[in-house]
């Protein structure tokens, strides 16, 4: 008997350097790759573009209360709470918000210019309606956001609409005040298994087709690599995931070893077993220090010394290493090398970082974009395991 079919999203890719009316920022700037995912709010029939964000927890959308009528992109809702939320990113975006329950509805463009539905929460869901914006980092951002709100223009770094996080993390501190991620909470049909695949691959030939699949298939389980067993989440915020009543798991979906090496030099330094993060709303990749990692200022170009550990950019010629050992024997390990003198475009950067507060965590890795341009991924809500399958095509002799 044919299993029942997966809902499949198209993603879209934007070069963020670039304005969203094609204009190009800076001649010859290397492009900076995010990803997108068309939304509607609340029955919604005009989907706009949100950042797709498998780092980023909860759904965060932009309120459209300054915007002309014709150009806002709420639907109905019901807000429980103002301006109880709130959630800052290490770019420096921080937003607070009102919890709201509405519908949420994913689509896919339409070859017309127009747009198709694909599958929705089939409910009311909880989410964040941002009222306020700051940056800690640019001035310039915020007045950009408020002008952007104005005209009915995307205000998030003139492309989309807010942020759709896709993190398995809840946002929150509280099982009463916490938002989730709105994708594990997408019922999906009979004969499938709770759970979803990013699929992005090579962002710089053109031509690929990035996806989300909602929906999990006996072929899929069969059809990947690796089996990691994923983190679970051990905060006071909401521990299930409504409608599915799946777990909630750390943004530190799992564990692998990371070393790095100066071939100038031959100096190393290794770490094992540390949390890693798979994000595909960073840029770059970052290794975020703390008491038990701390980056060698010999790796750092122009290094900077804060709160007792060097931070700044990896040089050039400076590789990251990747290693996890599958969850099964019989499958293959992840040994993942990220080119540290790879600058074809902002995705290949490394840096050394800290948070100034423990509450965002300290001691893990996060690989970025990157990872999910070397594998398809896949997230297996039953049974808390993350896979790994190349997305490369092999070389042809």
């Amino acid at each position: 008997m044919l299993s029942a079919t997966p809902y499949k999203i198209p993603l879209e890719v934007v070069d963020i350097k670039q304005k969203s009316t094609g204009q190009a920022a800076k001649k010859d700037a290397k492009p900076e790759y995010k990803l997108g995912i068309y939304v509607g709010l609340g029955g919604n029939a005009n989907p706009r573009l949100y950042e797709f964000d498998t780092g980023g927890e909860g759904f965060w959308a932009a309120a459209d209360s300054k915007s002309p009528k014709d150009l806002r992109w709420w639907g109905a809702k019901k807000v429980v709470s103002r301006g109880s939320l709130g959630i800052t990113y290490s770019s420096g975006n921080r937003y607070v918000a009102n919890k709201v329950r509405t519908s949420v509805e994913l689509y896919q463009p339409d070859a017309d210019g127009g747009f198709s539905k694909v599958v929705g929460t089939g409910q009311p869901v909880d989410m964040g309606q941002i009222v306020r914006y700051s940056d800690a980092k640019s001035k310039s951002a915020v007045v950009n956001w408020n002008n952007a709100l104005k005209t009915g223009s995307p205000p998030l770094q003139n492309w989309f609409y807010g942020d759709f996080g896709a993190s398995l993390s809840p946002n929150g501190t509280s099982e009463k005040n916490s938002i989730l991620s709105i994708v594990p909470q997408i019922p999906i049909p009979a004969g499938l298994t709770i759970g979803f695949i990013v699929h992005v691959g090579d962002l710089e030939e053109g031509g690929n087709q990035p996806y989300l699949q909602i929906g999990l298939t006996p072929e899929d389980l069969k059809s990947f690599d690796t089996t990691l067993p994923m983190n679970p989440y051990t905060g006071t915020a909401q521990r299930f995931f409504p409608i599915t009543g799946v777990d909630t798991y750390s943004e530190r979906i799992a564990n692998a070893d990371f070393s790095w090496t100066d071939p100038k030099t031959n100096r190393t330094q290794s770490f094992k077993d540390l949390g890693w993060t798979i994000d595909t709303g960073a840029s770059s990749v970052t290794v975020w220090q703390g008491d038990s990692v701390a980056v060698n200022r010999g790796f750092l170009n122009k290094p900077t010394r804060s709160g007792g550990l060097f931070t700044g950019r990896f040089k050039k010629h400076v590789d990251l290493n990747v290693t996890a050992t599958a969850a099964n024997p019989h499958e293959t390990n992840i040994n993942m090398t990220i080119d540290g003198g790879s600058k074809k475009s902002a995705d290949d950067k490394i840096a050394a970082n800290y948070h100034a507060t423990t509450a965002m965590g300290q001691n893990y890795v996060n690989t970025g974009l990157y990872t999910f341009t070397q594998y398809d991924v896949m997230y297996n809500l039953e049974d808390g395991t993350i896979h790994f399958r190349s997305s490369q095509t092999p070389t042809q002799n």
